[in-house]
């Protein structure tokens, strides 16, 4: 049982470097004037399809098959869950949030993962969890140094449609570790595949709907299809790893175990993220990306710093 949970433990890890990595490799395929969101869902959908076919293919057709109703329904729940979680983290960066302070938000999934693995799942909450919750509000708020409280420039411009999404997104996550313990006999293949299936048709859509702004992907696969083959393929490995060691580990831990371990990978490498990529320290903020949603990766201003003063 130890050794089980040891092993849920460094595929969350694994879960949550890959998840981090997608993030930061939307700014590099913004430099590179790829449709970022576009490539990832078209990503998702093509690993969707090569997993049901693998599991057709092989014989295992009857790991569908045998899926009661019961079971289906939080399959669908965990898959609606895991794109929503995706979609609001990139939502975030891309509405103005730095990656570290994205990632220090999220932790809110803590709380919920907690509370909900208390009244829904029965599993223990003892005072250690509760004192990791009142640490997750503390930090969450010296994080992200709100001007309400610790004052500020007013000229400082506040990334609040972010910040709001970010915790959307912890929220989310939150609810998918509780659905994830729900399923602990479903196949991974099986869990995976609803997942990329909902997180690649959510993020076309998005596309379609005009809300994340970037090049036209027919176009730039015509200019340059090596390069988006590249950036489809790195998408592949990453989504992979990312949904597939998630599912796997959340189901071998507790709730509260399994957000606490994904949160805590998840804001360390967030912040190591921030800092290479604005090439500052986090805590400074002298400099940060302009991610608008407005403009996309797939545009100049996207990936252009701006001076911004110390908080």
């Amino acid at each position: 049982m130890v050794a089980r949970e040891i092993a849920g433990v460094l595929l969350l890890g694994l879960a949550a470097v890959c998840t981090q990595l997608m993030v930061i490799f939307s700014t590099v395929i913004g430099r590179l004037k790829v449709p970022y969101y576009s490539c990832t869902g078209f990503s998702n959908l093509l690993m969707a399809c090569g997993l049901l076919v693998f599991i057709l293919a092989v014989g295992k057709k009857t790991r569908y098959e045998s899926l009661t109703k019961d079971k289906a329904k939080w399959v669908f729940a965990r898959g609606l869950m895991g794109a929503a979680a995706a979609v609001f983290s990139l939502a975030a960066v891309a509405a103005g949030a730095p990656i570290g302070d994205s990632s220090a938000l999220g932790t809110v999934n803590i709380i919920v993962a907690c509370l909900l693995g208390k009244f829904v799942l029965g599993e223990p909450l003892g005072i250690l969890q509760i004192i990791s919750m009142v640490i997750t509000v503390i930090g969450g708020i010296l994080i992200t140094k709100p001007e309400s409280i610790f004052g500020g420039s007013s000229s400082t411009s506040t990334p609040w449609g972010g910040y709001a999404l970010a915790l959307a997104s912890g929220i989310s996550s939150g609810f998918l570790f509780i659905v994830s313990r729900k399923m602990q006999d479903v196949s991974t293949l099986v869990v995976t595949t609803s997942v990329t299936a909902q997180e690649g048709s959510a993020f076309l859509i998005l596309v379609l709907a005009g809300f994340f702004k970037e090049p036209a992907i027919g176009k730039t696969l015509e200019q340059e299809p090596l390069r988006v083959l590249l950036c489809t393929v790195g998408l592949l490995l990453l989504i992979f790893g990312s949904a597939a060691a998630i599912s796997a580990g959340s189901a071998m831990c507790p709730a509260a175990a399994s957000s606490t371990v994904f949160v805590f990978t998840s804001m360390t490498f967030g912040y190591i993220a921030q800092s290479l990529v604005t090439r500052k320290s986090p805590d400074a903020r002298c400099h940060h990306i302009d991610w608008s949603s407005t403009h996309g990766p797939g545009s100049d201003s996207h990936v252009r710093s701006q001076e911004r003063k110390a908080c």
